[in-house]
């Protein structure tokens, strides 16, 4: 039985995991704090754990952490986004939702830090990271929902070495609907690998027209790590390296008109 919000997978695809990979950034990772009355509640960092200042005050925190970015949020703030978020369809229009709530909080130096100092560079560098979408998702998203059909879906193979991960994303009037591991049972056996009888097949069983698109996993997550790697998928596309089941012009046109044309 098919998920028809499968969070798990969609993380795997669209919010790939860096921790081991050497990529991040020298600089030490934003600290998030929740706070109530300038006491703090909950924290966030990637790879730190700071439960040892969850009861300490504001004051304390940005006495310690004079040369690390911290965002302070308010409790109450932060409980009522909770639950203005809770009517979204999904997980990732609730992520959506909070992100953008949430970034008045970065461009503005938390009221709970008076001493908080922070430079345009690195409210500029918070605010992408927050605001950031992956490559084939804001493209979806874009004027390419115009000339796209209402309602269709993309089909993902992402290939390691003798395995893959499958997720099939639903797009209707330009917004991510559903995302699943697609079920093959009823496709037959022996034909996991035969990338244009599983479109069809997916296609078919969710009555709407579905791209596939077949890729190595190190492009992927090399591509999801850049906010504009056309030039790279459209490389990929000419060298092979990039399958689209079934191959259509519009799609391959489409990419190159990101790669070369920046649209």
């Amino acid at each position: 039985m098919e998920l028809t919000y499968d969070w798990k997978a969609f993380q795997n695809a669209f919010h790939l995991d860096y921790k081991n990979k050497g990529t991040l950034n020298a600089v030490p990772a934003p600290i998030y704090f929740v706070a109530e009355d300038g006491i703090i509640q909950e924290f966030f960092c990637e790879n730190e754990d700071f439960s040892e200042w969850l009861g300490r005050t504001c004051d304390e925190v940005s006495a310690h952490f004079k040369n690390r970015e911290i965002i302070v949020f308010d409790r109450n703030e932060v409980d009522q986004w909770m639950k203005d978020s809770i009517p979204q369809n999904h997980y990732h229009a609730q992520m959506n939702y909070l992100k953008e709530q949430a970034l008045p909080s970065v461009v503005t130096p938390s009221p709970f830090l008076p001493g908080s100092k922070r430079s345009k560079k690195s409210r500029h560098e918070l605010v992408h990271q927050l605001s950031k979408t992956h490559f084939l998702l804001e493209a979806l998203h874009s004027w390419w929902n115009r000339i796209l059909p209402s309602s269709f879906g993309i089909w993902i193979r992402i290939l390691d070495q003798d395995q893959y991960q499958d997720l099939l994303v639903v797009i209707r009037r330009g917004q991510v609907q559903s995302y699943m591991k697609p079920s093959l049972l009823g496709l037959g056996p022996g034909k996991e690998h035969h990338f244009d009888q599983i479109a069809q097949y997916l296609s078919e069983r969710h009555a709407l027209p579905v791209q596939g698109l077949v890729v190595n996993r190190d492009q992927w997550e090399d591509w999801s790590m850049q906010t504009d790697p056309w030039k790279w998928v459209a490389q990929a596309l000419r060298a092979g390296t990039l399958g689209l089941h079934p191959f259509r012009w519009g799609v391959a046109t489409l990419i190159a008109n990101k790669a070369y044309l920046g649209f």
